[in-house]
């Protein structure tokens, strides 16, 4: 049988050669506080990128193509590609992104190492450590794919445990949920002649149920308020339109005596009532609109269907 390749992380070495020495100080030094400048302007905190060369320089040698590449240059090229990540992360999150962030990374400190994952290490990752934030590259890519560091960030900062909602579950929200949901809630506030009509998303309970579960789709926080507005815009919108609520005083009438509270709430739990990808019911005033994690997404132009048959 071949033998299984291994591999072990290269010790640190106690000195660096002269010329190393020199090529850090002219092409990593001297831009050093550049770069930590216009990440702690963007975070509103003090950063500090601590390259170490004697824990990098051991991987130089053993990266193909990267032999004859200065050392300083490859890190003044992490370092220009991590500010512009950075950037990019608050132009896309916001107040909330910085606010995670400095939370996250509450060291103010940027480290490169090497992928502790060995063979199995992507070329570059990132992650949070002990508040402070890693870039790591595989032991035979030191320097590679440099410009990819925005995408493992919001995972990185995102992963650090936190009250409330993660980064990604806000700016979802903010961007479909905030956006959209009155005109859902004043279209079905029409149809069934209810003004004051709530729709209840019910975000932190099912936020819950949806990260102890196991999602479908994999960018489903991205997605997550979305389709929580889908189930009551493509949803409960259209089968009310469908069922024949608008203008039908009979209908509405029906409908109100039995929704007291006057509010749908969207619910995901771990067992249904009934079989199926989701069901409708009227408990109590408020009528819950029910689905699982397997099949948060799926078939929402049904949701709702057989309402009037519930009156």
């Amino acid at each position: 049988m071949p033998r299984k390749e291994t591999w072990a992380p290269k010790s640190a070495v106690e000195r660096l050669p002269l010329a190393v020495r020199k090529d850090l100080r002219d092409n990593w030094d001297s831009v050093k506080g550049e770069y930590e400048g216009k990440i702690s302007a963007v975070l509103g905190k003090q950063y500090a990128i601590n390259f170490n060369a004697l824990e990098v320089y051991p991987y130089v040698e053993g990266t193909q193509g990267f032999v004859n590449t200065p050392l300083g240059k490859i890190f003044a090229g992490y370092a220009q590609c991590l500010a512009d990540a950075v950037a990019r992360f608050i132009e896309e999150y916001g107040e909330d992104g910085i606010l995670h962030f400095n939370e996250a990374v509450s060291n103010g400190e940027f480290i490169l190492n090497v992928n502790e994952s060995g063979l199995e290490a992507s070329v570059i990752g990132c992650d949070v450590k002990d508040g402070t934030y890693r870039i790591l590259f595989r032991y035979d890519c030191l320097g590679y794919n440099q410009n990819t560091i925005y995408e493992t960030m919001l995972s990185a900062i995102d992963t650090v445990p936190r009250e409330g909602f993660p980064v990604e579950i806000k700016a979802s929200i903010a961007t479909y949920w905030d956006e959209g949901a009155e005109d859902v809630r004043q279209a079905i506030g029409e149809i069934l002649a209810m003004p004051d009509v709530v729709i209840d998303p019910n975000f932190e309970e099912n936020y819950a149920a949806m990260k102890g579960g196991n999602p479908d789709s994999v960018n489903w926080k991205e997605k997550f308020a979305k389709v929580a507005l889908e189930y009551f815009n493509g949803g409960i919108k259209v089968q009310l339109e469908r069922q024949g609520f608008k203008d039908d005083d009979l209908l509405q009438e029906g409908l109100a005596e039995a929704l007291t509270s006057k509010t749908f709430k969207l619910r995901v739990v771990e067992n249904m009532r009934k079989s199926g990808i989701h069901e409708t019911f009227i408990e109590e005033g408020v009528c819950y609109i029910q689905t699982t994690v397997e099949n948060w997404e799926h078939n929402l132009p049904y949701v709702g269907e057989g309402l009037v048959n519930l009156l």
